[in-house]
């Protein structure tokens, strides 16, 4: 058997897609290489098959700052957070620190940081020009791994080099470009020479045996991971082998390599972004015969040079903006920076993005759609008006306003919406459901695996409450109800051992199940709830724990009530993360409903 599983194919890209080239003909004339993304069967890791590393020596003409970004700046200041939770207090080594851009950040944060990069120029105090080894005699409690990962041959091997000279101790942050993303854009513009690795958050979960926290970050085009060095392990592939959609680059086979010289673009479409994701795209355009009249890019820098084998000139935004007309194409290779860039031309021409020109109508909608709800999770302005409803409409009881199907399910619409497009996207085959007061909820989650069924989807799929105490007025209602021969009931603590051991059996076999948790809201029984009932939920699925608001309303609120802020469900929901790596926080519906009595509470299994 192949030990490879092939995934991609590309030719004739530049080796280093950030080197800038004083002249067009140099830019044309540059090394190039051979992509071949495969998959490794034992390790289940994704590589460069035909990647030779000796080819790669990095220069002073290397250019690949974003921190020019108010967008790639408030990524920063998401990851100094996501350090500050498991790192603070810590004294930290960044290894591959670069120009020390993101170190000096962290030491404004409150850091004690060292910097390690044999490649280093500049003369910081902090900064060490070396590789980070036993011999360097310099150990942390951390380690800080951004963006280097990708680009090394062997990445396990390298990441037992930093853990032994490291002591064999000590947590690790490592940012890389996500595998995950790139293949649901078919964003073929991010594979490139230099990254010899392509990496997805089971990837990581399968090198370390403790993963504190594993998320998507920059709207979904990295991963974030903090890990325990000493858990580093050998990864094996333990899920299904992975391939690429059909569709993926096969429009992008013509075979103009660097002696081929390029066709005049003069009328042709302007490219924004002149970083990685520009270079690959303009060349690949180029290969294909569409028009590129010129590629523009922030970065004072990168300005007035020439890219790699396109030899095409990188100009300013104010050069641009001088030279086309208002309605002129602008293609955004970042979607990141759509809102940005709008704003910089003062919204005078027709923008699209590199996923929108590529992908069909469909998915171009749901990509701008994602990146539309990413943007709303920045706009603190938004998400604090949000709040602010939420406090007001608790005390006057606004979530008891509303019914499904005839009966009081007493939650906030955006809720039921977000539940609806998770049980259709799912397709449960059971959904648990802890808390049953009048039933709406169990109705409500009926009648959606009813019309899942209408749809093509499971037939016999149900729904499964539990409740410390079943009125009989309310039990009578629901077994009256059309939806009742989807529903079943039991009565008794969601916490007796017996009651856990029939719901968990009642879910063995089943093919999918969703779990949803709004009964006792103290923080003691929403963590034993969520450690009882979450492992029932399947990869993919998810599960939903309400009221975890309460942290964020007034204690005021909760006068009689043995909960409230400190203890409720999201102090459970953080407690248990901590040691439940298979979940994540789907920040994505947070940031799209604004409004929600289950914030950090969409949590999604991985794996």
């Amino acid at each position: 058997m192949n030990r490879y599983n092939s995934l991609y194919r590309a030719s004739c890209l530049p080796l280093f897609q950030n080197l800038m080239f004083q002249t067009a003909e140099d830019a044309r004339n540059c090394e190039t290489g051979d992509i071949h993304l495969v998959q490794d069967l034992e390790t289940g890791l994704v590589f460069n098959q035909a990647f030779e590393p000796e080819r790669l020596v990095y220069d002073e003409n290397y250019q690949n700052e974003q921190a020019n970004s108010e967008s790639f700046r408030r990524h920063l200041d998401n990851v100094v957070e996501m350090i500050k939770r498991h790192l603070f207090g810590k004294n930290l080594i960044e290894v591959g620190c670069g120009k020390g851009g993101f170190l000096s950040q962290l030491d404004s944060a409150g850091f004690k940081i060292t910097g390690m990069d044999p490649a280093y120029e500049g003369d910081d105090p902090a900064i060490r020009k070396e590789y980070f080894t036993p011999a360097s005699k310099a150990t942390a409690g951390g380690i800080i791994l951004r963006h280097v990962l990708e680009h090394i041959h062997d990445p396990f091997s390298f990441l037992e080099r930093i853990r032994d000279a490291n002591a064999g101790q000590g947590l690790i942050y490592i940012e890389v470009p996500c595998l995950d993303w790139i293949i649901a854009n078919r964003s073929w513009f991010d594979v490139f020479y230099e990254h010899v690795n392509y990496f997805r958050i089971s990837d990581f979960q399968r090198m370390f045996g403790n993963v504190l926290e594993a998320t998507h970050s920059f709207d979904g085009q990295y991963l974030s991971i903090v890990a325990d060095l000493s858990s580093l392990r050998k990864p094996v592939l333990d899920e299904e082998i992975l391939n690429f959609p059909e569709d993926f680059g096969v429009s992008f086979d013509s075979h103009m390599c660097k002696d081929d010289q390029p066709t005049d673009f003069s009328s042709g479409t302007v490219v924004w972004g002149g970083a990685s994701k520009g270079v690959i795209f303009s060349i690949q355009m180029m290969k294909v015969g569409v028009g590129v009249s010129a590629v523009v890019d922030i970065n004072p820098a990168k300005q007035g040079k020439y890219l790699a084998v396109s030899g095409l000139r990188v100009i300013s935004p104010e050069e641009i903006m001088d030279r086309i007309q208002d309605g002129t194409n602008i293609i955004v290779m970042n979607p990141n920076y759509l809102e940005e860039i709008k704003k910089i031309t003062d919204y005078k021409y027709n923008y699209t993005t590199a996923e929108h020109m590529m992908n069909d109508p469909i998915k171009s909608f749901e990509v701008e759609t994602n990146q539309r709800i990413a943007r709303q999770g920045e706009n603190t302005e938004l998400f604090d008006a949000g709040l602010a409803f939420t406090r007001l409409s608790t005390e006057p009881k606004y979530s008891y306003n509303f019914s499904w199907l005839g009966r009081p399910i007493i939650q906030y619409p955006q809720d039921i919406v977000a539940m609806q497009e998770l049980i259709f996207r799912i397709q449960p085959t059971l959904i648990i459901e802890t808390g049953i007061a009048h039933g709406g909820s169990l109705i409500f989650s009926a009648s959606m695996l009813e019309l899942n069924a209408a749809c093509g989807g499971p037939a016999d799929a149900k729904v499964l409450g539990i409740d410390i105490d079943i009125r009989k007025h309310n039990r009578d209602a629901i077994k009256a109800h059309p939806m009742a021969k989807r529903i079943e009931m039991l009565e008794g603590s969601s916490l007796d051992e017996q009651m856990i051991a029939k719901i968990s059996e009642r879910a063995s076999g089943e093919q999918r199940v969703l779990v949803c948790l709004d009964s006792n809201h103290t923080h003691a029984h929403a963590l034993a709830e969520l450690e009882a009932y979450a492992p029932l939920a399947t990869p993919g699925s998810y599960c939903v724990v309400f009221d975890t608001v309460i942290e964020d309303l007034p204690a005021e609120m909760f006068p009689d009530r043995p909960w409230g802020p400190g203890d409720n469900p999201k102090t459970a929901v953080y407690e248990y993360l901590k040691s439940h790596p298979e979940f994540e926080i789907d920040e994505s519906i947070d940031n799209k409903l604004l409004i929600s009595v289950a914030p950090k509470g969409y949590l999604k299994r991985l794996k």
